[in-house]
């Protein structure tokens, strides 16, 4: 008759009563088959604590935590797209006393949570602690495009010329060789071009500009193109003289004649232009231009005018501009 000795045993709160006889081999109850067999019988392990997570970049975030255990294999970082609340997954395994990582390649304006958990691996056996708390973070936004770059420096104007409109003005104009310009900047010179002021700022897009001139003077034109990168180089330079306007003009009827007389005061003129600038249309004469050669004007066949027409003004016209 064999003797029989019966054995009892605790394996991780679970009661295990073995039967073993004489001449018959003992049972070791680590060997006992089981599912749970391998994660029961692993050294416990202490969970991570003060699990962070912080956006670097809009594709990046930081994890970190701390080990509070001393015999863990490794960590498991798990994530979750849907919140605190969602379902994790396994993201990455690190070594041991490893306390972060870097998840990357992520998408910017997103929330990710993360949690952790210690790994301890004894052979074939393997343990899991708790997982520690969530953390949360979402990504940044990415950054705005760069600013286009700036457009080059307009093309140089090409001066057409510049004519007096008055005794003190003149009218310079220009052609447009350029699609980039914001604008046009008219310079005057009253020294023949060793200094420059700036005389008119042009943005409308006309393509000329009336300007002040002094009187009597060679005053001299150019013309930049400008954008917000900068000023063209200067257009060809076109010169005027304003001339003076004729004083004292006199109107004197003579029968059926009419005889303007004035003052000459200008060196600079090319013509003397009359007429009248009142009264009805259908009455008004015709302006007339005439040569500089005195300082009169009768004309043969001029038919004295009713009273309430002025007497003829007169202006002094130089026609020419020179570049």
């Amino acid at each position: 008759m064999q003797a029989c000795v019966l054995r009892f045993m605790m394996v991780q709160s679970v009661a295990v009563l073995l039967v073993g006889c004489a001449g018959e081999r003992s049972v070791d109850p680590l060997s006992v088959a089981s599912p749970n067999a391998a994660v029961l019988s692993a050294p416990p392990v202490a969970a991570p604590a003060n699990v962070s997570a912080t956006a670097v970049s809009e594709t990046r975030i930081d994890i970190a935590w701390l080990d509070k255990s001393d015999n863990e294999s490794g960590f498991e970082v798990h994530r979750s797209p849907s919140g605190a609340n969602g379902t994790f997954s396994l993201l990455a395994t690190t070594a041991a006393n490893v306390t972060s990582y870097r998840d990357s390649a992520l998408v910017a304006v997103t929330q990710y949570c993360y949690q952790v958990r210690a790994v301890r691996v004894s052979g074939n056996r393997k343990s899991y602690s708790s997982f520690s708390n969530s953390a949360c973070a979402t990504t940044a936004s990415p950054p705005p495009p760069p600013p286009p770059p700036p457009p080059p420096i307009p093309n140089a104007a090409s001066i057409l010329g510049a004519t007096p409109t008055s005794s003190n003005s003149a009218a310079v104009g220009w052609v447009d060789n350029s699609a980039n310009e914001d604008g046009f900047r008219v310079y005057r010179s009253g020294d023949g071009g060793s200094t420059w002021v700036l005389a008119f700022t042009e943005t409308a897009g006309n393509g000329w500009a009336n300007v002040w001139g002094a009187t009597e003077r060679l005053n001299c034109y150019r013309v930049v193109a400008f954008n917000v990168t900068g000023e063209s180089s200067p257009s060809n330079t076109a010169c005027t003289t304003p001339p003076a306007t004729p004083s004292n003009p006199v109107a004197t009827a003579l029968g059926t004649e009419l005889e303007l007389t004035w003052n000459d005061d200008s060196g600079s003129k090319t013509v003397i232009r009359c007429g009248s600038t009142r009264g009805p249309a259908a009455r008004r004469p015709a302006t007339r231009s005439i040569p500089t050669r005195g300082n009169g004007f009768s004309p043969s066949s001029q038919p004295t005018r009713p009273a309430y027409e002025s007497p003829l003004p007169v202006r002094a016209i130089n026609c020419g501009s020179s570049r």
